[in-house]
């Protein structure tokens, strides 16, 4: 029993590969390597380096200054001529690793950097390689690259953001860049609160001739943060706002409620625009409603003022004729009367004819009637009656009321549209 362990881990310990062959191996490639050239037989040959990139997880997206940063990796692979061996010579050696720094590696460069740009790869990145001269380089990094904002439909935006790489001091002919993938590989991604990765693709760059690779990201806003604490706050201030109307006059805060909410208005407008980038084209969806409902909240308090200069007038002052005429349209349409009949009886009220004469008459209350001599009908009994009483005795509060009634449904209509086409843009730019 003993013989047959002592067999067995004699075996075990002549193939295993020791210290002294990674050693022997590592100086004899190295021996007469130069990193100043190209690893390929025929030097008019190109070397065809593929590249792949790992995403790890979003870092910022910087909408204001154009930023996309990410964590991930760069994994590239070519093959060298230089450095292949037998592992049959090094105890069945069949990998090793070398630092980036002794062998000859694609200087790829981020050309899309927002900050300064230079060579991927620190001192401490390391190339493996295989007996076959096959090699493999993975640099990990934070990768901040510039990207075209387009805020249009913000907060519900996908935006695209192109990720360059370009090769430094090589022609298209001496060596060229070919996507692994036709997309970012995402198996190690992890979920960012803010984006979603919808989708990615890597290909080739026609303007770098082939020395240049773009990894391309589409990413989308996750909306329900703004929805939540920006846009339905801003409909439920509108919509206050606009209810101003139906606070009694005699309260005394009509004015400081109306600026109140337009004051709050203002303060998301600046909250939006300080998340979006200094540009006018284009210009966010949400920027032209939040100055719709600012001019609109402005009209509301300008409404509001002049509303209460007509409630506090003296009501001996003469309310105008044109206005006594527009209050017994609208108080005629709400009770479903005939306008015609009514504007000829205000015209005959105010300008009594001939042959209109009026006799005392008795009702049933004690107060006299008029009776007209082509309709001997007694005026209370006309159909319009209660109106025109009204429209006879119209002060300058009745219009003050009336400007009430209009501003609520003019305003109320134009906070129902304004919201309901955001909306609808929203949607249809998604």
């Amino acid at each position: 029993m003993k013989i047959v362990l002592f067999t067995f881990l004699t075996i075990s310990s002549v193939n295993c590969i020791t210290i002294n062959d990674t050693k022997t191996l590592l100086s004899d490639l190295l021996r007469n390597y130069d990193t100043g050239v190209r690893p390929v037989e025929n030097q008019d040959d190109g070397v065809n380096v593929s590249v792949n990139l790992f995403l790890k997880s979003i870092q910022e997206f910087d909408e204001v200054k154009g930023m996309f940063a990410f964590v991930g990796g760069l994994h590239t692979e070519w093959n060298d001529c230089s450095i292949r061996w037998s592992p049959d010579r090094y105890g069945g050696l069949e990998e090793i690793t070398i630092p980036y720094k002794r062998v000859w590696v694609p200087n790829l460069a981020l050309t899309s950097a927002s900050e300064e740009m230079e060579s991927l790869g620190q001192n401490w990145n390391v190339v493996r390689y295989f007996d076959d001269g096959d090699a493999y380089k993975l640099a990990a990094d934070v990768f901040k690259s510039t990207c075209s904002v387009n805020v249009k439909n913000y907060p519900f935006d996908i935006q695209e953001c192109v990720t360059s790489f370009n090769v430094l001091g090589y022609s298209s002919r001496e060596l060229f860049l070919t996507p692994l993938e036709k997309k970012v590989d995402m198996s190690i991604y992890m979920n960012n609160p803010f984006w979603d990765i919808v989708g990615s693709s890597a290909g080739t760059s026609d303007l770098g001739g082939g020395l240049q690779i773009d990894f391309t990201f589409r990413i989308q806003r996750k909306s329900s943060y703004i929805v939540l604490n920006v846009i339905l706050p801003i409909l439920f201030l509108c919509l206050i706002n606009v209810l101003v109307f139906l606070l009694p006059a005699e309260s005394g805060e009509r004015t400081g409620f109306s600026t109140t909410v337009l004051l709050s208005i203002a303060v998301f407008m600046i909250i939006v625009s300080d998340t979006l980038p200094k540009t006018s084209e284009p210009v966010p969806v949400i920027s032209y409603k939040l100055t719709i409902d600012m001019v609109t909240s402005s009209l509301i308090v300008f409404v509001t003022i002049l509303n209460l200069r007509l409630y506090n007038r003296n009501d001996q002052e003469e309310v105008p004729h044109w206005l006594i005429r527009i209050y017994a349209l609208c108080c005629i349409d709400r009770h479903g009367r005939n306008s015609r009949r009514v504007n000829n009886r205000i015209n005959v009220m105010s300008d009594i004819p001939s042959n209109v004469t009026k006799e005392p008459g008795t009702q049933s209350d004690g107060k006299e009637t008029s009776i007209d001599q082509d309709n001997p009908m007694p005026k209370s009994q006309l159909p319009s009656e209660n109106c025109l009483m009204r429209t006879n005795k119209v002060t300058w509060r009745m219009i003050s009321y009336l400007v009430d009634y209009i501003a609520l449904i003019v305003f109320l209509f134009v906070f129902v549209a304004n919201s309901v086409v955001f909306m609808i843009v929203s949607s249809i730019l998604v």
